[in-house]
């Protein structure tokens, strides 16, 4: 598993990201948005929480196959507030195929 340090968290979220989600909990097939009225994100497939690592978790996605495929995609549009912004995004694939998880 990607091992970040327990306070990642915090330190991401002193820097007042507009968006913000960790895949702690997913209820109604919904993940959290850190920031306080921020958007969930809507869970396809059998996306899930995987299991805590040091106080962490991340979005496990089972391998896709013809007929089904695996993700979690934002419930609606949003702007980032500024003109400039950075998206971050940590993956690890288990498997070669599972490659083509950030397209």
């Amino acid at each position: 598993p990607l091992r970040l340090r327990p306070e990642y968290a915090k330190t991401i979220l002193a820097d007042q990201p507009s968006q913000y989600w960790r895949f702690d909990e997913l209820s109604s097939r919904r993940f959290a948005n850190e920031i306080p009225n921020g958007i969930p994100l809507l869970a396809i497939g059998e996306a899930s929480p995987d299991e805590p690592t040091d106080g962490n978790r991340c979005l496990a996605l089972p391998p896709a196959n013809e007929e089904e495929q695996h993700g979690a995609i934002s419930e609606r549009p949003w702007i980032p507030r500024h003109a400039n912004f950075a998206l971050e995004c940590w993956a690890m694939s288990r498997i070669v195929l599972q490659s083509s998880v950030l397209g």
